[in-house]
């Protein structure tokens, strides 16, 4: 029998708030993981970067890039992530000069962001999309660079160049911040090809 008491005229059913409680207490006990996410690098401005204890060994880089939180703990994941967009320069053929600005969803009171954390040099893969727009009528080109639970789509040369411009001072940022910056200080930026190998190692 569900036991209701009155309270200024209305009924309580303590049983249901028992189970409405329980419910709140699980739901707050579940964690929700974010398997993957895309996103388009257009309009690039810049990015902040803060740095966190430098020069120790639980140095941090915070960086702000649009609606994405990076943090990474060590030159090395800087450097890798750096390099991994530097390597997309050679599969951008077929990419407009500029974009417009995409359109974003954002409500009244608030907007989504996303924080990755990157601990060590990342893996990446790049591939060069090509699809035909029945709206626009012509074949559209684009470069996703997968690098673990992001896929970074980048559609034209204006936004990327602004993009290096930025990460070339993150890097000289983070040779400064971190321990093991001394063995990081090759500009990532710039994609090394075997005649520059050869000269580096004579």
């Amino acid at each position: 029998m569900v036991r209701k008491y009155r309270q200024k005229g209305t009924p309580i059913d303590i049983r249901g708030m028992e189970r409405r409680r329980e419910a709140a207490m699980r739901a707050a006990d579940a964690h929700a993981v974010v398997t993957h996410t895309t996103a388009m690098i257009a309009e690039i401005a810049t990015i902040d970067v803060r740095v966190l204890h430098a020069g120790s060994n639980t140095a941090e880089l915070h960086i702000n890039l649009g609606p994405f939180f990076l943090i990474f703990r060590n030159a090395a994941a800087v450097h890798g992530f750096i390099s991994a967009f530097a390597s997309v320069r050679s599969q951008m053929f077929g990419l407009s000069g500029k974009v417009g600005a995409p359109l974003t969803v954002r409500d009244e009171f608030a907007m989504a962001t996303l924080a990755v954390v990157y601990l060590d040099t990342p893996k990446y893969h790049v591939e060069n999309v090509q699809r035909y727009s029945e709206v626009q009528r012509r074949p559209i080109h684009w470069v996703e660079l997968t690098m673990g639970p992001v896929t970074w789509r980048i559609v034209d040369h204006d936004s990327y160049d602004t993009l290096m411009d930025e990460f070339r001072k993150l890097h000289r940022v983070s040779v400064g911040a971190f321990p093991d910056g001394g063995r990081y200080r090759r500009d990532p930026t710039k994609v090394l090809d075997a005649f520059d190998e050869a000269e580096s190692d004579a």
